[in-house]
């Protein structure tokens, strides 16, 4: 059984797309003089980040709290993950209590399988459920960035669903936006929140992962109820576009809106932002309509819109991607970074 120690936080795929042949290496800049270059598995990641510990009874109770007061409930992170991973933490811990209990001796070879399957579930559990996504993002990805102007790829409500899903997706799953959610950058609310509901690094973390899960499905479901704008971005300039190991983030968070730009490749970036078609209102009710064949429903121009990039453009970009970076920025070269700090 394979446990899996090393989580990307960006995804691979991701990554890949920077890399001028299959199994080369990309380049990383961290903003001021450091340059290397390395392979896509050796950045973004953080060991066991994804892990995931049993809580204890009042910090399950306090998540069923959030999960009432947020009306994470009836989402399907909820019902189909968190709690049946809670159920199975709680049938190991009941499990390694009756080993306990009737002895080691009595049933060998028990507890070695019920040590290893907890390992799996706290090491695998969302790795794998990441992954599985990650494969139905890079394939879409593939598609729009093997398009151009002159051959516009076919985008459909399918495809714009699962967009929707990537920006929620990385937008919340990098280790700063973890720090900034449990407060956990010298912050006395993250000591107050271990003392008080008697948690450990580890639980809180738990605690945080799963309360991500949900949110980022609300988030996902926003887009959609709203149907933001989808404008894909060609860039035939000289500059290309640069990504960052927290490539993901609210370009207008400080004006309470929403506007995301990432790039998803040194020459196509994507972009989600308001939608003020005045088609939009009558597009919600046949989106919801047809959710059962979204597959075969091309979007017109009222979501989706194709569009040229200048130079100016993708440098003021590359230069947001250099501020928001948590360590670094990655690129297609050194020459990359030219005229970012400039």
């Amino acid at each position: 059984m394979n446990i899996k120690k090393k989580h990307h936080f960006v995804s691979q795929f991701y990554l890949k797309n920077w890399l001028l042949k299959p199994n080369a290496k990309i380049c990383a800049w961290d903003g001021e003089e450091y340059f290397f270059e390395t392979g896509t598995e050796n950045i973004a990641h953080s060991k066991s980040f994804y892990k995931i510990v049993p809580l204890k009874e009042q910090q399950i109770n306090l998540f069923d709290e959030f999960a009432t007061s947020f009306d994470f409930t009836d989402l399907s992170e909820y019902k189909d993950v968190i709690k049946p991973i809670i159920k199975l933490q709680k049938t190991i811990i009941l499990s390694k209590g009756l080993i306990s209990l009737i002895g080691e001796e009595n049933i060998e070879g028990v507890d070695k399988k019920v040590d290893l399957s907890e390992k799996q579930t706290q090491q695998n559990t969302l790795e794998d459920k990441f992954s599985f996504a990650e494969g139905m993002f890079s394939i879409l990805f593939k598609k729009i960035i093997n398009g151009n102007i002159g051959n516009l790829p076919v985008i459909t409500f399918k495809d714009y669903d699962l967009i929707a899903y990537f920006i929620a997706f990385q937008l919340a799953k990098t280790p700063k936006k973890i720090r900034k959610i449990t407060f956990n950058d010298g912050h006395p609310i993250y000591d107050q929140m271990l003392n008080k509901f008697d948690f450990t690094e580890d639980e809180l973390h738990t605690f945080t992962l799963f309360l991500l899960q949900c949110f980022t499905e609300k988030m996902y479901l926003s887009i959609l109820n709203k149907l933001y704008k989808l404008n894909i971005y060609y860039n035939n300039s000289d500059i290309n576009f640069i990504t960052s190991d927290d490539p993901c983030f609210n370009q207008k968070n400080d004006e309470q809106k929403f506007h995301v730009q990432i790039p998803i490749s040194p020459k196509v970036m994507i972009e989600i932002t308001e939608n003020l078609d005045e088609m939009k209102d009558k597009m919600i009710p046949y989106y919801e309509y047809h959710k059962e064949n979204l597959e075969f429903i091309e979007l017109n121009d009222s979501l989706v819109k194709f569009m040229e990039i200048d130079s100016d453009e993708v440098l003021r970009l590359n230069r947001k991607m250099e501020k928001n970076k948590e360590q670094f920025v990655y690129g297609l070269c050194k020459e990359d970074f030219l005229g970012i700090k400039s």
